[in-house]
């Protein structure tokens, strides 16, 4: 069967489970050479696989991706630029599973608009790397294909847990094909994520280091308890009755692991650091803690974390230096920062879950375009509360006037993702929002890179902490002042932290024109034909996240059944629509 045949196999199997998701079949304006490539090099890969992923994770990831993609400027095809593209996906992914993508996440910029590339090199294989970095993103992503992208990403991650467990029944000396009884699954499935956890990779471990870790789990990592509950919650679901446990039934419990664990993380770790800070914060609600505070907690009470030289934060952007006699850290700045993620895998970090994000999100859901008025900005937010701010806030007069002068170097008109207003964004939820340094001046290191680029180690001695609280008297500095409260001085709220400078996370595309551009309802935008036009990838990838279990061949006939179901025009859900896979190269 021709590799055309196969997409539109595909195309009506997915349209058969998911009822309307799918948008009308486009017009072609797409040369037939170009995409009579992109199939070839598709049926390659789809030659390798083995299973791909459940149709459903699609519409999840469409469902959260849509107010975004609304919001954000496009191109004269309604398509999204690379730089976009990467912010979006970006942000799917920590709001989804807490996972920084290698390559996604930002390096030291504040958006990623100097990458001509999408920076999926270490995840997705090279065809489909060519595909989308010189084939597609020329005429930017639209809607649908940036859908695909993101459930091709998670696919091959989870295709990545999959060969590590394969490594950890070859580390046992079991057999993929055997089935294990109930204790051996849970021993397998706690030792493979007391691994996950430390970062480290299992082919390089001995059946003794397996157990030396296993044994000493709630040392290295004092959480366990919790991973232990998850590890038993999961495996509830997937297995309500005591019995035995196929390769497959583990891989699927391990699965539904990686998208729940960053999760975990957060509720535990995360909050966890974030109120051992609020407890030492300056003034309440200012989200800053003087340095000689913080180092004062781990002196006097132990807090393991709070021992980072003063040289370290800076480089990771985590201080306010207003007042270099007394120095502040940044809450959100500090919680976020690189060196607090747990390193886990080769493709993505785990990392705090940005409360921020989600106060764009509600923005973009409301207002609907890449940008609007500061007043119809200050009534979307007030609409909402945050984790530490009530809805119906008070706005103070400083605030409005930092976001008008925003608008006033934007026509009138205050673009959602810009430097600018993440920056008014940081000083209205000062707990929540990190402030936005200027690309290029702060780095990502973890300290294991800190001690490679400069030879010294990240932490202060304890006498060293308790020489710098001797020299910062607790009396002398005046008190940062929260920013959000009503009679503040601007002077003195914002002093040098803002900086009037404006970075654009599409430079080309962002720029506001006149005030009616923004008046463009997102629907016209959602229906560009142009756009429509660019269903193709869809129609393309949709072959690749489609075709169920089994060879190529076993595929195709399942979805020749599938085609039954479209032509009976039911939209039955089947069991089948509700399982969860994983993609597996070979």
């Amino acid at each position: 069967m021709s590799p055309r045949t196969l997409t539109c196999v595909a195309f009506h199997m997915l349209r058969c489970l998911s009822g309307n998701f799918l948008m009308a079949a486009p017009t072609d304006h797409v040369s037939l050479a170009r995409r009579h490539a992109a199939l070839d090099q598709l049926e390659e890969v789809l030659g390798h696989s083995e299973r791909v992923a459940a149709e459903g994770r699609l519409h999840d990831i469409a469902l959260s991706l849509a107010p975004t993609f609304r919001a954000l400027p496009k191109n004269e095809h309604g398509g999204l630029s690379i730089a976009s593209t990467r912010h979006t996906l970006h942000r799917l992914f920590v709001k989804r599973h807490g996972w920084h993508v290698k390559g996604l996440a930002p390096d030291g910029q504040l958006f990623p608009s100097s990458k001509l590339r999408l920076g999926l090199d270490g995840i997705l294989p090279a065809r489909l790397v060519v595909l989308l970095d010189e084939q597609l993103a020329s005429d930017g992503f639209d809607f649908h294909e940036i859908v695909l992208i993101a459930a091709a990403v998670e696919t091959f991650i989870h295709a990545d847990f999959v060969g590590n467990l394969r490594a950890v029944y070859n580390l046992l000396g079991l057999d993929v094909a055997a089935v294990l009884e109930e204790t051996r699954a849970i021993y397998l499935l706690e030792v493979f994520m007391e691994a996950h956890i430390a970062g480290l990779n299992v082919s390089d471990l001995s059946r003794e280091d397996l157990e030396y870790m296993h044994e000493n789990v709630d040392l290295n990592y004092p959480s366990w308890q919790r991973v232990s509950e998850l590890i038993s919650d999961v495996r509830k679901e997937f297995m309500p009755d005591p019995g035995v446990y196929a390769f497959s039934d583990i891989a699927s419990i391990l699965e539904s692991l990686s998208e729940r664990f960053g999760g975990l993380v957060d509720q535990v770790d995360c909050h966890e650091l974030e109120h051992l800070l609020l407890d030492i914060e300056e003034v309440n609600g200012a989200g800053r803690v003087k340095l000689r505070d913080f180092y004062k907690e781990h002196v006097e009470n132990g807090t393991w974390q709070f021992q980072e030289r003063i040289e370290y934060l800076r480089l990771l952007g985590v201080l306010d230096e207003y007042d270099p006699s007394d120095v502040r850290l940044l809450i959100p700045n500090y919680l976020h920062m690189q060196a607090n993620c747990l390193n886990v895998s080769t493709l993505y970090d785990l990392c705090c879950i940005d409360t921020c994000g989600d106060l764009l999100s509600h923005l973009e859901k409301e207002l609907q375009a890449p940008y609007a008025t500061p007043g119809n900005i200050i009534r979307a937010l007030s609409e909402v509360a945050s984790a530490h701010v009530p809805a119906n806030r008070t706005w103070g007069r400083a605030l409005v006037r930092k976001l008008e002068e925003v608008a006033d170097h934007h026509e009138g008109q205050v673009p959602l993702h810009g430097r600018l207003f993440a920056q008014w964004m940081h000083f209205a939820y000062p707990r929540e929002c990190m402030y936005p340094h200027l690309s290029g001046t702060t780095v990502y290191w973890t300290d294991d890179k800190w001690l490679e680029e400069t030879g010294l180690n990240h932490w202060l001695t304890a006498d060293e902490m308790i020489k710098y609280i001797e020299s910062v008297p607790s009396s002398t500095s005046m008190e940062a002042p929260a920013c959000n409260e009503e009679e503040h001085e601007e002077e003195l709220c914002y002093g040098s932290m803002w900086v009037p400078e404006e970075e654009l996370v599409d430079p080309v595309n962002g720029c506001i024109v006149s005030p009616t551009a923004a008046a463009v309802p997102a629907q016209a935008t959602m229906d560009h034909p142009q756009m429509r036009s660019q269903i193709r990838f869809f129609c393309i990838f949709l072959a690749f996240l489609a075709v169920c279990v089994g060879t190529l061949q076993g595929s195709l006939r399942q979805a020749v059944s599938s085609l039954n179901c479209a032509h009976g025009g039911s939209d039955r859900e089947t069991s089948s629509s509700k399982a969860r896979g994983v993609f597996v190269f070979v």
